[in-house]
């Protein structure tokens, strides 16, 4: 008796030992199709690279763009180097005429812009929607930030081992 017991616990315990193989396979696979879904986003996260001078972003040309009640700042943004950047973030800070500073505005570069690229910007300042802008005598545009997105092959030659022979 106290054998058929024993034999029907192991029985039980291989089919459990089996079951959480082939769960585990399963999950295994669909995590792999996932990844290979989404490898731009894989690939923008491994190619992280910090925004500074070496870039090759620039500001080409700015203006004021004076509304009603509110006032925006208009430009263009060149790409002159070597990788594509996303999220691209322009400062617009207002000086008095003593050059002393009053306010700024921000915005954010839609999509991304690739090498050789020149893109249109416009740097809205929200802050007064309900009266005029305070008055200023000069203005500073800046990028103060961008996020770096190497290129899908160039990452996959990176990370993807050579399959010639030796």
């Amino acid at each position: 008796m106290l054998k058929t017991v024993l034999s029907k616990i192991g029985e039980g315990l291989l089919i459990g030992i089996g079951a959480g193989v082939a769960v585990a396979g399963v999950m295994y696979v669909q995590s792999r199709i996932m990844m290979a879904e989404h490898e731009d986003q894989y690939v923008y996260q491994a190619g992280h690279q910090e925004y500074g001078p070496k870039a090759g972003l620039s500001i080409k040309a700015h203006r004021p763009q004076r509304a009603e009640a509110n006032s925006a700042f208009v430009g263009q943004i060149v790409n002159e180097g070597t990788g594509t950047w996303r999220h691209v973030q322009i400062v617009v800070e207002l000086f008095d005429k003593d050059g002393q500073f009053i306010d700024k505005c921000s915005d954010q570069l839609e999509g991304s812009i690739s090498p050789g690229e020149t893109r249109n910007f416009k740097v809205s300042c929200p802050n007064c929607p309900a009266s005029p802008m305070p008055a200023y005598e000069t203005y500073k545009v800046a990028i103060i930030d961008a996020y770096f997105s190497r290129p899908v092959a160039e990452a996959s030659a990176v990370t993807t081992p050579s399959t010639s022979p030796a």
